[in-house]
């Protein structure tokens, strides 16, 4: 078989990258397939052609207060890397997307890369109106669209490439005092 033959059909072999669509007040659509805030986990783990891992536990915070967490988390073993967890309430439903790394992430038709400077992706999302705040260095609240977005620095690396997007049906949690 020539290189040339040998390139083309693994060409068919590699997965596309994770593309991510987000949609305020909806939720998202993973490589075009739609999950909705609310849609039961049992429903989404059926649609989604992605091996997960459950991670269901309980985080003490203080003697009176306690964080349970609820969610799957995706992530690749090879080919284009990917790590992205969807969380659930307790009643089941989807609630939040967090992304990691290794997707493209549509927001209002704006594609957001990471590593990507996230002083240029701020700006690019207010052009289209969408006004942020920042919450604390290298990490940006835009309260209208329910997300945040952080740079390597302020996730524990070194620079100021997006390293990190989160969305939720409710960010009440990120606007109280």
């Amino acid at each position: 078989m020539t290189d040339q033959l040998i390139m083309f059909k693994n060409l068919f072999k590699s997965k596309p990258q994770l593309r991510i669509e987000y949609i305020p007040d909806v939720g998202c659509k993973v490589n075009l397939m739609p999950i909705n805030w609310g849609d039961s986990r049992s429903a989404i783990r059926d649609q989604m052609n992605y091996r997960f891992k459950e991670d269901n536990r309980i985080i003490e915070l203080t003697d009176d207060e306690d964080i349970e967490l609820r969610r799957d988390i995706y992530q690749s073993e090879s080919g284009n890397k990917y790590h992205f967890i969807l969380s659930y309430d307790e009643k089941g439903k989807l609630s939040e997307i967090s992304i990691h790394s290794g997707a493209i992430v549509i927001v209002k038709g704006i594609e957001l890369q990471f590593g990507k400077d996230i002083d240029i992706i701020c700006t690019h999302l207010n052009q289209v109106g969408e006004n942020f705040i920042g919450i604390e260095e290298g990490n940006f609240l835009f309260e209208d669209l329910k997300l945040t977005i952080a740079n390597s620095q302020s996730m524990g690396g070194e620079g100021n490439g997006l390293d990190y997007f989160y969305a939720s049906k409710d960010i009440s949690h990120l606007t109280e005092n």
